[in-house]
């Protein structure tokens, strides 16, 4: 038998390694016959939390020996991971960061983003090494976009102030109002104010920016319009 050689893959769900094995007759040393053996580890590498922020494990391979783990980025070089040590990389950021791309598939929206060296610093590492070190880890989230619904409303005097109950934590909320259903372009605010007519829908996204805690969700209860940044001013 000699000497095996080995591969790994990584997948969203586990890191699978394979080790292939040649069986030779010692006395002639012709191969027998070529096998090999896989394993899967079970570890969640990739999260997608409903308040679209995502969490990503790296994980250094045998392919790549020379890696250092912390020197990993998202597709935008400026994101690097939240966390490292000698085996992983650990990156949490939003579905809006870090060149994190967004595409419509039938009723389902996929966020994509990918894990690798920045350019400079592979052609670093491939110069002072005698093999090619490259590692690519696609991640991705998908979310199922929910059906655009007509609301009827009418206004009238609130018999108290809105409240929301007491928590603690840092975070930042933005609001937009898309051109149309599609919610891919939205006004800016040179824009303003948008003339718009009784009836006719308006599509505003209402997004969680930053959050100090990865599981909070942005959930909208009750809207309503004001005639000035006073919540509580009525437009009766």
């Amino acid at each position: 038998m000699n000497s095996p050689t080995g591969s790994q893959s990584v997948h969203s769900s586990s890191v699978r390694s394979r080790l292939d094995v040649a069986l030779l007759n010692p006395y002639n040393n012709m191969t027998i016959k070529y096998f090999s053996l896989a394993c899967s580890f079970l570890k969640t590498l990739t999260e997608c939390f409903s308040n679209g922020t995502m969490t990503a494990l790296a994980v250094k391979v045998e392919s790549a020996p020379n890696l250092n783990p912390g020197q990993l980025t998202l597709s935008d070089p400026a994101c690097g991971p939240t966390y490292s040590d000698d085996r992983f990389a650990y990156f949490h950021f939003t579905v809006n960061s870090c060149g994190t791309t967004r595409k419509f598939i039938n009723n389902v929206m996929l966020y994509e983003n990918e894990i690798s060296l920045p350019d400079e610093l592979e052609v670093k590492l491939n110069a002072t090494t005698s093999s090619e070190d490259e590692y690519q880890l696609k991640v991705s989230c998908y979310y199922v976009v929910n059906i655009t619904r007509t609301l009827a409303f009418l206004t009238r005097p609130r018999d108290n102030e809105p409240f929301a109950e007491t928590g603690t934590g840092r975070l930042m909320v933005r609001m937009r109002l898309a051109q149309d259903a599609s919610y891919n372009t939205f006004y800016q605010e040179e824009d303003y104010p948008v003339v718009k007519y009784l009836k006719q829908p308006l599509h505003f996204e209402v997004e969680l920016t930053r959050s100090s805690d990865p599981k909070v969700a942005l959930m909208l209860d009750h809207c309503w319009a004001t005639l000035n940044e006073d919540r509580i001013s009525s437009l009766m």
